[in-house]
C-alpha cells in the first residue's frame, strides 16, 4: 500500500478525463509516494521506500501489486514534491532515444517542441553519444525564443507561419530527418507536410494527440516510400523491455532526480490539493 504524496495534471490526464467518463475510473496518470505496508510474502525492505508509479494516482492511497506493477524506487533523500512527474515523461524520452538509435536517425522532428516532454527529450539527446538533433515546431514565438536561447536549437519553426512549408522543406532537404515525433495530431498545419517530407522508410511516431483530431494520410506516399505510422505508449514500452532494462532505466531516472534533475526534472506551474481536482482539470483545459 502506497500513501500518495503528489500526482500531476497534464495533457495525458486531460485526454483521459474526456475519454473515460465512467464511474470507477480513477484519473492521475502518474504519481509518487511512500510504501506504508506490504502484504504477505512481499519483501519487508520495501517498507518506507519512496516510489513513483503510473495510473490511478489521484487518491490518498494506492494499492500496488509488486509482481505485476512497474514502480520506480526513488532515492531515500528524494523530495517527493519534485518527483510527481518522474515516470511518464522521463521514461517516454528514454524510449524515444532508443528508437532514434535503432533508426540511426541523426535528425528528427518534434512538434509541441516547447512542452515539458520535448524539452526533456532535447536534453537527453544532447547528452547521448550520438548527439541527436531536433527540428522543432511550436505555436508561439515566445516558445521559439526559449528553444533558441535556452536550448541552442538551430531549427525552430512556427507552425502557423505563412512560409512554414517552404521553410521546413528547405531544412528537411539539408538535414534529411527520418523520424517525426508527433504530439499534436490533426488540425495542425504542420503535421501532414512533415509526414510527407520524411525520407524513404521514414516513421511518424504518435506520442500524443493534443488536438484529439485525426490526421489525413497520403497513402500513395506511405506505400511507395515505405513509410509507416506507429503508436508509442510508454506503458506498453515499459512492459515490453526486459526486467533488467526496466530496472536500468528506473535507476537512471531516480539517480538523476536525486542529483538535482539535470535531465529529468519538471517545472510545475501550480500546486493544488486533491479535493480541488476539478479545478486542476479546468486550469489545464484553459
Amino acid at each position: 500500500m502506497v500513501k500518495v504524496a503528489y500526482s500531476t495534471c497534464d495533457p495525458y490526464d486531460g485526454i483521459c478525463s474526456e475519454l473515460f467518463k465512467t464511474d470507477g475510473y480513477r484519473l492521475g496518470g502518474e504519481g509518487c509516494g511512500t510504501i506504508i505496508s506490504v502484504g504477505e510474502g512481499v519483501d519487508k525492505a520495501l517498507l518506507n521506500k519512496k516510489i513513483s508509479f503510473h495510473a490511478g494516482a489521484w487518491a490518498q492511497y494506492k494499492s500496488i501489486e509488486v509482481a505485476s506493477s512497474y514502480f520506480m524506487i526513488l532515492d531515500d533523500s528524494q523530495d517527493l514534491s519534485k518527483a510527481a512527474a518522474s515516470y511518464i515523461n522521463p521514461l517516454t524520452t528514454i524510449g524515444q532515444v532508443e528508437f532514434l538509435e535503432k533508426k540511426k536517425a541523426k535528425w528528427f522532428v518534434a512538434d509541441a517542441a516547447a512542452s515539458q516532454l520535448n524539452k526533456m527529450l532535447i536534453k537527453l539527446c544532447r547528452s547521448h553519444p550520438s548527439k541527436f538533433e531536433p527540428i522543432c515546431i511550436v505555436r508561439k514565438e515566445e516558445h521559439a525564443k526559449i528553444l533558441r536561447e535556452q536550448h541552442g536549437i538551430a531549427h525552430v519553426l512556427l507552425q502557423d507561419s505563412a512560409t512554414f512549408v517552404q521553410d521546413y522543406k528547405a531544412i528537411a532537404a539539408e538535414t534529411k530527418p527520418l523520424v517525426f515525433f508527433d504530439c499534436v495530431g490533426g488540425g495542425s498545419p504542420a503535421v501532414v507536410p512533415v509526414m510527407e517530407s520524411l525520407g524513404h522508410r521514414g516513421v511518424t511516431v504518435i506520442v500524443a494527440c493534443l488536438t484529439g483530431k485525426p490526421v489525413p494520410v497520403n497513402t500513395i506516399d506511405m506505400l511507395f516510400n515505405d513509410k509507416s505510422i506507429q503508436p508509442y505508449l510508454i506503458f506498453q514500452w515499459i512492459a515490453d523491455v526486459t526486467p533488467e532494462r526496466r530496472q536500468e532505466v528506473f535507476k537512471q531516472v531516480a539517480d538523476d532526480l536525486a542529483q538535482g534533475g539535470k535531465l529529468f526534472a519538471t517545472n510545475f506551474t501550480q500546486e493544488l490539493t486533491l479535493e480541488n481536482w476539478k479545478q486542476a482539470l479546468t486550469t489545464y483545459h484553459e
